[in-house]
């Protein structure tokens, strides 16, 4: 939270996350394998971010967040063709609910794709275990793990889910 998301930090600088090129690294491979699933060759990518600061300070289970600290991020990361966006991936994270209302809301995952038909996708997570981050975590996990075998039967080499067959927890 404090370290790599910069909570609490004076400046964005001080995140590893915000830091230039870091949101590229992380959520880079993400553009190109949604270009790769549909057949489109990025020319470029990008990455913007914006920060709240807290109005006051508060506590978080983590620890203490000071007045005029980060205390919500939004950033994208934007994949161009023709220097047009073409795939957009936003995050949002704020440590209260009620900070930056404007911002996106919900507690999962949204999917928006503009042509026809437009589709727009909205998954909450949770769980009985935690919250919606750990449910995230745990959905994650049991993608891998019901992945091993058809990791295990492919040709040795790199893979991405573009190179497995569709599998689910049977299969």
């Amino acid at each position: 939270m404090f370290q790599i998301m910069g909570f609490g930090k004076r400046e964005p600088s001080e995140s590893l996350l915000l830091s230039p090129g870091s949101i590229s690294l992380a959520w880079g491979p993400v553009l190109h394998l949604v270009a790769a699933a549909i057949g489109l060759k990025l020319d470029d990518v990008q990455e913007t971010h914006e920060i709240l600061r807290a109005d006051e300070t508060f506590e978080i289970a983590s620890g203490p967040i000071e007045k005029g600290t980060i205390s919500g991020m939004r950033f994208e990361i934007i994949g161009l063709v023709g220097g047009e966006e073409r795939i957009v991936v936003e995050h949002v994270t704020r440590l209260r609910d009620d900070d930056a209302p404007e911002w996106p809301q919900g507690n999962g995952y949204r999917v928006l794709i503009e042509g026809d038909p437009h589709l727009k996708i909205d998954l909450e997570l949770d769980s009985d275990n935690g919250d919606h981050n750990f449910a995230g975590c745990l959905a994650t996990a049991m993608h891998v793990v019901n992945a091993i075998p058809h990791v295990v039967e492919a040709e040795p080499g790199l893979l991405t889910m573009l190179d497995l067959p569709v599998y689910s927890a049977t299969t």
